[in-house]
């Protein structure tokens, strides 16, 4: 630059040819600002609607379930085998290992690690025990066969 040159001489109210882009610039932020803010709002309004939807059904499906009397699950009088009837009497065991529990979701440390089926002759003259496996492989309907001890 030398000393000759001088600035441009700006009427009032001209900011030279830098403002056009900045007012642009500000237009566009706020309207950004105005569609973020309308997205926003959307997602909330969809949010609630979700919510009171899954709250609608919580409801007509506790109106509409049957409600069973706690005497009609836990019936006082308990069915007693008449004299001559067979019966037969599921047992079964369980360990507990106080050193092994973690109740994750794995649940270590209860395991029902004995299941037997005890059948009593009608005249109590003999008795007949099954001891099933803990691990048995047992056929399921469809060809295929999984493990009795698996929660699948």
């Amino acid at each position: 630059m030398d000393g000759n040159s001088t600035a441009p001489v700006l009427a009032p109210g001209d900011h030279g040819q830098d403002a056009a882009p900045q007012r642009h610039s500000g237009r566009r932020r706020r309207i950004g600002l105005r569609i973020l803010a309308v997205l926003g709002i959307l997602v909330l309004l969809v949010a609630a609607a979700i919510v009171g939807y899954a709250s609608y059904l919580g409801r007509t499906f506790d109106e509409q379930a049957q409600k069973l009397a706690e005497d009609e699950v836990f019936p006082s009088a308990q069915p007693k085998a008449e004299s001559g009837d067979p019966i037969n009497i599921l047992l079964l065991g369980s360990d507990s290992r106080s050193g092994d529990v973690d109740y994750g979701a794995d649940v270590r440390g209860h395991r029902s690690d004995t299941i037997m089926v005890m059948h009593l002759n009608g005249d109590r003259s003999g008795a007949q025990v099954m001891s099933i496996p803990r691990d048995l492989w047992v056929p399921i309907g469809g060809g295929t066969a999984a493990r009795r001890s698996t929660r699948r």
